[in-house]
């Protein structure tokens, strides 16, 4: 629970990794463990549950998240995008709390700080809508759904994907604008690991 919010966050790490030159991203040493890893305590620090979809390499990302208070699936359809494995995790998710957070496994730059101050900005508004953060006119991650929302869009097996709905209903949607950049930063392609100071290497 964070800021009085209990949080079920859905965690996705199931990409392929295919701008990374071969290199599974989740994998890459980010201050002496795999960044799947790290972000990963970073939601189990502010979350009443943790889900983490997983899909390629699923038993390597697993091993890296060992020991972990999760909760761990795997996307049989996750060759065909996040907004598949963003669907399979919501299907199969316990939602028990008052909101959904779906996140990202590659956003590094994420801090406590951040999610606390997005998550007390979702609690302050009160207004039963969608949350997602900018900065400087980026659309960033993660997402903050009510959990009523959450729990329309998973009862309906006909409901359009997490990103469809969002575009679809634009009046049920609520704009953060983010202090720094670390909620629209990732870890694509080798340039971003050099621009961040990464080394990367073979997993």
């Amino acid at each position: 629970m964070a800021n009085g919010i209990s949080i079920n966050t859905l965690l996705l790490a199931a990409g392929l990794s295919r701008r990374m030159g071969g290199i599974n991203k989740l994998l890459i040493d980010i201050d002496g463990e795999p960044m799947v890893r790290k972000v990963a305590k970073l939601y189990c620090a502010i979350s009443s549950s943790v889900t983490v979809v997983l899909g390629h390499e699923a038993n390597l990302v697993a091993e890296a998240l060992d020991g972990l208070d999760v909760i761990l699936l795997t996307n049989p359809d996750y060759e065909k995008g996040r907004q598949s494995t963003a669907r399979y995790g919501l299907e199969h998710l316990d939602i028990t709390g008052d909101a959904v957070l779906i996140g990202l496994g590659d956003q590094h730059k994420l801090t406590n700080i951040d999610l606390r101050a997005f998550i007390m900005a979702f609690h302050k508004e009160q207004n039963g809508k969608i949350m997602i953060p900018e900065f400087e006119g980026q659309r960033g991650n993660p997402i903050l759904f009510p959990a009523d929302i959450a729990r329309q869009l998973q009862a309906d097996k006909k409901a359009p994907a997490c990103r469809k709905y969002i575009d679809d209903h634009p009046n049920e949607v609520h704009h953060f604008e983010t202090r720094n950049e670390h909620f629209v930063e990732d870890l694509d392609t080798p340039e971003d690991a050099e621009r961040y100071g990464i080394t990367i290497g073979s997993t």
